[in-house]
C-alpha cells in the first residue's frame, strides 16, 4: 500500500513540475507573439511608411480593405475588440480567417517587433481619426 502512495505522490509531483516548465511566463508569451519591449514607443509617422510598404496591398492604402484583406478602419478592429497584442501576433504569426472571406493572413515575421509598434501606432491613430474609437 505504501508503494502505491509513494508512486502516486511521485506522479503528481512530476506532473506539477512538467506543467510548471511548460507554462510560459508573461514575458515569454509576449515575445512569442511579437510584442515589443515596454521601452518601445510606436511612431504613427514611421508606421505610415511601414504600413504602405507591408500592409496596404491587402488592407488598402487608407485601411479601407481590398479584395485581398479586410478594412482595418472598422469597429471590429477597435482596441476594445482587437487588442494591440492581437495585431502584433497577427504580424508575427499570421492569423486564421475569422469574420471575413479573405482567407488567412500570412505571417509578416520579417517585421521586427520594434517596427511593428510603429504599424500599430499608425493603425490606432487612423482608427481614432476616423471616429472608430476615442482613447
Amino acid at each position: 500500500m505504501n508503494n502505491y502512495l509513494v508512486r502516486g505522490a511521485l506522479v503528481a509531483t512530476l506532473a506539477l513540475v512538467v506543467s510548471a516548465c511548460m507554462t510560459m511566463t508573461e514575458s515569454e508569451r509576449k515575445q512569442r507573439h511579437g510584442v515589443p519591449s515596454t521601452e518601445v514607443v510606436g511612431s504613427a509617422i514611421q508606421g505610415q511608411q511601414l504600413y504602405a510598404g507591408n500592409c496596404a496591398f491587402c488592407h488598402g492604402k487608407q485601411m479601407q480593405g481590398s479584395r485581398m484583406g479586410p478594412p482595418l478602419k472598422h469597429k471590429m478592429y477597435a482596441p476594445d475588440q482587437l487588442s494591440d497584442e492581437a495585431i502584433y501576433r497577427a504580424i508575427k504569426l499570421g492569423a486564421k480567417q475569422r469574420h471575413w472571406r479573405f482567407g488567412a493572413m500570412p505571417s509578416r515575421s520579417y517585421i521586427r517587433p520594434e517596427k511593428a509598434a510603429h504599424v500599430v501606432a499608425y493603425i490606432r491613430q487612423a482608427q481614432q481619426h476616423s471616429g472608430i474609437y476615442q482613447p
